[in-house]
């Protein structure tokens, strides 16, 4: 059996991703034909070996045109007119390591971090194919058996706080930033597609370089909400998710889930322009439900608001568009209201 010997490499605290130790991640200071080609013909099976041990194989070219797609640029930069992202190459790392220490084509694995920047287990790599593939097999199994050790010698303890008495009337806001969480679940494995952290958040960044380009809001005569600088994307929502949206729009100030009784006749007829549903008992139920503080339904119609928007775009600009804020604060939309445009 082929051993695995790994020695020491130190990055500059500025390395552009954060580093996660389930994360294997090949790099090179220079382009070694013969290691690349083994690269990109196996990634496939690579990313496979190393999944069965619970690790992400990170190779920055494959990852580059993975996240480089349409579907990708679109998600995170929706302002762009064009589709292409750019390429990253094995090299990317090299002005981040720390003199002294060299980056040869290596397979590595993350460390630690102190004051003085970021330690990795490099694994160097040498040779071709026949050379390779033995030393990737090793490397499996080491890794393997690594966590067979690990898992015997790790405890996990969990704290717990005691939250103070509640009044009836706090519950809807006590519980906001739990179920709005929660209730995006249906779009949580786009969104882990879409936006992996580590070392995809960084080949992400470098590829799109995403800035905060808010698109103008304009809400139709027929109801339809659209974003004019984000190609017209029309954003979809219920009658009732949407009538809650658009108080919500409504008041640049902000709501207070404990008044929102006050805001029931609004809500009504906001509500009954979108559906063209006049009076009746079922849409009365909804509306006193959803502006009552001591039920879920507030809580629940603010997560369709996240998730109308989350399902479209990165939520590093989605949340200046749905309802945001803490615990016993003020609930708004972020949006400056210069870029809300009114037709209905």
């Amino acid at each position: 059996m082929q051993r695995v010997q790994t020695e020491i490499v130190r990055f500059k605290p500025s390395l552009p991703f954060r580093p996660e130790g389930k994360q294997v991640v090949y790099v090179e200071s220079a382009y070694e034909p013969a290691i690349n080609e083994f690269l990109r013909n196996n990634y496939g099976g690579l990313r496979t070996g190393f999944a069965n041990v619970g690790y992400e194989f990170c190779y920055f070219p494959c990852i580059s045109r993975r996240l480089g797609g349409p579907e990708f640029v679109r998600y995170y930069t929706p302002y762009r007119a064009d589709s292409a992202g750019q390429s990253l190459g094995s090299d990317c790392l090299r002005p981040f390591v720390k003199r002294g220490y060299e980056l040869a084509p290596s397979l590595l694995l993350y460390g630690g971090q102190d004051a003085g920047g970021h330690t990795f287990h490099a694994l160097r790599l040498k040779g071709h194919e026949h050379e390779l593939r033995p030393l990737f097999d090793a490397f499996f199994r080491y890794l393997n058996e690594y966590e067979k050790g690990a898992a015997d010698s790790e405890f996990f303890c969990a704290t717990s706080s005691i939250e103070p008495d509640l009044e009836p009337d706090d519950f809807a806001d006590m519980h906001f930033p739990e179920e709005v969480m929660e209730l995006i679940a249906d779009v949580s494995e786009k969104i882990r597609r879409l936006r992996q952290y580590g070392v995809n958040d960084m080949v992400l960044h470098s590829l799109l370089q995403p800035q905060i380009k808010l698109s103008r809001l304009r809400v139709t005569s027929r109801g339809q909400i659209l974003l004019p600088d984000y190609g017209n994307l029309e954003i979809r929502m219920t009658p009732l998710v949407k009538a809650v949206y658009f108080l919500f729009l409504r008041h640049p100030e902000g709501l207070v889930f404990k008044s929102l009784p006050d805001f029931r006749r609004e809500l009504y007829e906001i509500y009954s322009h979108l559906s063209g549903r006049d009076s009746g008992e079922a849409v009365m139920r909804s509306i006193m439900d959803v502006t009552d503080p001591c039920k879920n339904s507030i809580n629940e119609k603010c997560a369709r608001i996240r998730e109308a928007f989350v399902r479209e775009f990165d939520d590093r600009l989605a949340e200046y568009y749905y309802v945001t804020g803490g615990r016993g604060c003020t609930k708004r939309v972020r949006l400056p209201r210069e870029l809300v445009e009114w037709d209905l």
